[in-house]
């Protein structure tokens, strides 16, 4: 399996289009992907990494969307800010975060400091 430098699809090499910038091959899931690497190859030469350089991002809370209630601050705000700029960069990331049933955790201690 090959990844598409534009979109970052798994494509198989054999049904792949096929274009070859600086000695290397490069491949894409369309001819579309492959019109805009040609069009500015510099762009996408540089996001093309391997496997073992992709990066996995935890965060307890993650602003991804106001209406989706997976944070509660300042942390969460951040961890947003990374994570679009990592896919606007097409760094290869994977973000994990929790989602709470009912939005944000509320943590309530009792009179004993026990969590309710």
């Amino acid at each position: 399996m090959a990844v598409d430098p534009v979109c970052r699809m798994r494509i198989s090499e054999e049904s792949a289009e096929k274009t070859l910038y600086k000695g290397r091959t490069f491949l894409f899931c369309s001819p579309d992907c492959k019109g805009k690497f040609e069009k500015d190859p510099e762009r996408f030469y540089h996001s093309v990494t391997d496997a073992s350089a992709a990066v996995a991002y935890f965060s307890m809370e993650i602003a991804l969307e106001s209406g989706m209630p997976t944070y509660s601050g300042g942390l969460g705000v951040l961890a947003g800010d990374t994570v679009r700029s990592a896919a606007d960069l097409k760094v290869p990331m994977a973000a994990v975060t929790l989602l709470y049933r009912r939005g944000y955790f509320y943590q309530r201690l009792d009179s004993n400091g026990t969590q309710t």
